[in-house]
């Protein structure tokens, strides 16, 4: 209280500046823990600084340090990292293979990474998205990163589906909807978001129409279940397999959704 504010290390001046440094010699810091490195990218994104040139220079010369992490705490960098500001600070580091290791590689959309922190999708959905934007090796992040099932899943079908045609209707999008679940299926509408934001705004809106109007376009929504196919005599894979076609029947003919319609359609 006498004396003031004592500022050893001139952090009000690097605060009001928009600096981020170590305290100390970067070499020394970055050597006692490597996550600190991730940190200095975390704190850049997240609170839209920039990192000091000295202490730049030691994150990318002692990357390699980062492989001694246990998986987990890197994903938890990488994590807080997708929510920020600006993820692509950390796109030059990433793209000297600094991360290949946990089974990431170069980033292969630099837009679409700087789009991320405008993205729509909720936070527990930028993890999958931001890593999805990587060269990637799923068997190597599962190893080593340690995703939660929830995550892995998540870009385990991401990766499954980037190739694959998005949906120009309702009945495409309610076919994705059976095959993949209401869940992927928005997290695909948000990677889809990131490079073209017109038509996941379309996919949005008729995700959420179908939502409203409680259009059937699964098994459950059916008028029938299996009981009835029993009824009908049917027996085993056959009760699967005509559930599985008339489903696909109501998402063409949703109005086909009646009891006795869709037996007479069985029958026939």
């Amino acid at each position: 209280p006498k004396s003031g504010l004592i500022d050893l290390f001139n952090g009000v001046a690097d605060i009001k500046s928009k600096i981020i440094r170590t305290v100390g010699d970067p070499t020394e810091r970055f050597s006692e823990d490597a996550l600190r490195i991730l940190r200095a990218f975390r704190f850049a994104c997240v609170l839209g600084f920039n990192i000091e040139g000295n202490t730049l220079s030691a994150a990318n010369t002692l990357s390699h340090l980062i492989n001694k992490i246990s998986g987990e705490r890197v994903l938890q960098e990488l994590t807080k990292l997708a929510q920020g500001a600006d993820p692509s600070v950390i796109t030059e580091f990433i793209n000297a293979s600094s991360l290949s290791y946990f089974g990431l590689g170069h980033i292969m959309y630099n837009d679409a990474v700087k789009r991320l922190s405008k993205c729509t999708a909720s936070n527990d959905m930028k993890t999958a998205l931001f890593i999805s934007l990587f060269e990637h090796d799923i068997s190597l992040i599962k190893e080593r990163l340690k995703p939660n099932n929830k995550l892995y899943e998540q870009i385990a079908f991401l990766d499954s589906v980037e190739n694959k045609p998005s949906p120009t209707d309702k009945a495409e999008l309610k076919i994705f909807l059976y095959k993949y679940g209401r869940d992927l299926v928005k997290l695909y509408i948000h990677y889809i978001e990131l490079f073209d934001n017109g038509k996941a705004s379309q996919l949005l809106k008729t995700l959420y129409e179908v939502d409203e109007r409680q259009e059937p376009y699964r098994v459950s929504d059916l008028k029938i279940d299996g009981q009835d196919l029993i009824q009908l005599g049917f027996s085993g894979c056959e009760i699967g397999n005509i559930l599985d076609r008339t489903v696909y029947h109501i998402i063409k003919f949703p109005e086909d959704n009646e009891r006795e319609k869709l037996l007479k359609l069985i029958k026939n």
